[in-house]
Order: C-alpha cells, then structure tokens, then sequence
C-alpha cells in the first residue's frame, strides 16, 4: 500500500471518529453519572466507526486492544484526548490517531472537529495543517527551538497521567520551566 494511499486511510478515519464524537458530545449539564455513560458511549462509537474503515482497507493490520507481531503494522486511536473538555460541552478536545510499523510510526493525525482543523504527519513529510475540503496541505507546522528541559513546558492530560508514575512525574515537573494541566495536551 503507498504511503499516500495510507494518509488518505488515516484522514478518513480521523475524520469519522472525531465527527462521530462531536455529533454526540454530550450537553454541559446533567448528572455526572449520567454525563459519563453519554461520554462512554459517544467514544465507543467513534472509536468503532474508526476502525470499520481501517479494516476495511488494511484488513491484515492490527487494531487496538488485538495481539501484534513485531513486524505487523498496528493502529493507535485515541477518540476524544481531553475528555473533561468534551463532557463539559467545550470546545478544546481533540481526536488522535497513529499508525505504527516496527517501532516508526508512518502517519498520524489529530483532528478537531469542533473547529474542523486537521493537523497530519507522515514519515516522508513533516506536521502539517490540512485544509479538509480541499483535501490539501496548508501550512506546515514549526516546532520549538527549546532544548533544555529547565525551558520547556510539559503537559499533563489529567490526574490520571499523574497516578499511573506520580514520584517520576513530580520529578520531570520540578525540573521544567512551567506545566500545563488544563486542556487537551495533544493540541
């Protein structure tokens, strides 16, 4: 499969889960019990949607949750990265998806369906923006001249992150210029 045939795989399927996403996202009110089953529900159906078109076109790959080789080629979905964003009605979430062959990662993409912005990367050209109706790339993205780690900024998505290495975590924050915790730390 060309590499081209492969980012046009990963756009659509991006594309179906966070608009799946969006088009369920639940309203800023009601019971927290009730909000997390819409919110739960909501994900299983992007993340489903999702992986109806890549096994559709790459039915040898391995999807999320199945056992792989070391030389089969596997997809990474995340449906909603900034999940308290999205099940209090915000705007700031995104959808991510990665696909992986020994170790490299090939292509990955993060949409935000809320503001239709699409940010695509391959192996044979760097992080850009791309304009969805166009189906074209718009802009490529810079990155940080940052080196130090006493100048960067880490991101952490929750306390979640937190609780999985809370002494590593605690240790890198201590040695950052600053740390973010609100938001969707893949935008």
């Amino acid at each position: 499969m060309s590499i081209r045939r492969l980012d046009d795989i990963v756009i659509q399927a991006i594309q179906t889960a966070g608009q799946t996403s969006h088009r369920m996202q639940p309203v800023a009110t009601g019971s927290v019990r009730k909000k997390q089953t819409e919110i739960d529900v909501a994900i299983d159906h992007s993340v489903i949607n999702c992986l109806d078109i890549i096994k559709q076109h790459c039915p040898e790959d391995a999807l999320p949750g199945e056992a792989y080789t070391e030389d089969q080629r596997r997809w990474i979905v995340n449906a909603v990265d900034g999940r308290i964003n999205y099940g209090h009605g915000l705007e700031t979430w995104a959808t991510s998806l990665a696909v992986v062959e020994k170790e490299e990662v090939l292509a990955s993409a993060i949409y935000q369906p809320t503001n239709d912005i699409l940010y695509v990367f391959t192996d044979r050209q760097p992080a850009c923006t791309y304009d969805t109706n166009r189906m074209t790339t718009v802009e490529v993205l810079r990155t940080s001249a940052i080196d130090r780690l006493d100048q960067a900024l880490v991101l952490v998505s929750s306390t979640a992150d937190i609780s999985i290495a809370p002494d590593a975590i605690d240790e890198l924050i201590s040695k950052t210029n600053a740390k973010r915790s609100f938001g969707c730390p893949s935008l």
